[in-house]
């Protein structure tokens, strides 16, 4: 054993601790965000249609919805709108997932241990982000949605609302939106993060974890050798048994632990089923407690296509007034069931993207 001091590897003052990359988050949350919207879009179709204002002229099941627009409009309006879903959803998601990242950094969400409160936190900051992006295009997607649009494509709806209604309408339903999202997101994600930790381990986030323990103990390290040299006691040797805690029983490196420290990665299992379980259960839950502003944020962005121009209480006042209490639930088992396997599937491909880049 040599006897010149064992020195951690050096850590510039205000480093931030290593983890994923907010490069990987981005194209990871962009990439699930395409896969979460165009994988079960035509049961976001049917959710629209079941809230707007003729809704009460459907009387069919959500499948038997379904299947009468296949054949009486053709199978292809199951996917109206797709164009600009498909558009806002990589730039949108980038910076939901990336935003969300940074937000559980900020609320110690990203910490070892069960943090509901904080996880739903950070998902309701990341909402802000993802709305101010995607309320525009989600209001040419409903507009084309609608059984009597008569919209060419995404650029033909986008040019007619900004002539005849201005840039007004692509943000009216903006606070509502904003209002429906917090909810739900903070429910979605508590709800994801909790069903992730009672199934077990996850493993981008053990990769995370072992970096920043590896971080800190090295800044611990350089701490205790500077304070030693300040006070007049030079450098600190360190204690070969803590070295060898690290390092193997002798102070070198041990082959044996070669299998676990090489990049934390390509030893850890990979259990994507857990994604779809914790992300669909998520899924549900949060679309079944936002429905009531989803159903206004739908009447507000497709209100025009019927002569109606209204305010957020004016929405809220025709929907009890013509449906009671129980309008606000319209289209809640289409958006369930749109939003549950869609969930299952943003969240499956976010944690598999983010776990094979970093």
């Amino acid at each position: 054993m040599s006897d010149r001091p064992v020195f951690a590897a050096h850590v510039e003052e205000g480093e931030r601790p290593p983890g994923v990359s907010p490069v990987v988050h981005m194209i990871a949350g962009g990439s699930a965000g395409l896969m979460e919207h165009v994988g079960m879009f035509p049961f976001d179709m049917i959710k629209t249609r079941l809230q707007t204002l003729d809704s009460k002229s459907i009387r069919r099941s959500v499948i038997g919805e379904l299947l009468h627009v296949a054949r009486s409009e053709g199978p292809l309006k199951l996917f109206s709108g797709m164009s600009a879903v498909v558009a806002g959803a990589f730039p949108s998601h980038a910076l939901y997932f990336a935003a969300y990242e940074a937000a559980k950094k900020a609320t110690g969400a990203d910490r070892k241990g069960h943090h509901p409160v904080a996880a739903g936190s950070s998902g309701a900051i990341a909402v802000l982000f993802h709305d101010a992006v995607s309320t525009p295009l989600d209001v040419i997607k409903q507009r084309m949605q609608l059984a009597n649009s008569n919209y060419r494509n995404a650029w033909h709806c986008f040019r007619t609302v900004l002539l005849k209604e201005g840039v007004r309408a692509f943000f009216l339903s903006y606070p509502t939106t904003v209002a429906m999202g917090i909810p739900h997101t903070a429910v979605q994600f508590a709800t994801y993060e909790s069903l992730r930790t009672l199934l077990g381990r996850n493993p981008s986030a053990e990769i995370v974890a072992q970096r920043r323990l590896q971080w800190e103990d090295q800044l611990r390290r350089e701490q205790e050798l500077q304070a030693n040299a300040a006070s007049g006691k030079g450098l600190l040797k360190l204690d070969p048994l803590h070295s060898a805690s690290k390092d193997g029983v002798d102070g070198h490196h041990s082959h044996a632990d070669d299998d676990d420290d090489d990049d934390g990665h390509d030893h850890i299992e990979y259990e994507p089923w857990k994604h779809v379980v914790a992300g669909c259960g998520a899924g549900a839950a949060a679309a079944l407690v936002s429905n009531p502003l989803d159903v206004i944020k739908t009447r507000l962005q497709t209100q025009a296509e019927y002569g109606v121009n209204e305010g957020f209480q004016d929405v809220v006042r025709r929907i009890l007034r013509e449906d009671g209490s129980a309008g606000f639930f319209r289209g809640a088992s289409a958006r369930v069931m749109y939003m549950g396997p869609s969930v299952a599937f943003c969240w499956t491909t976010y944690e598999y993207v983010k776990w094979v880049l970093s």
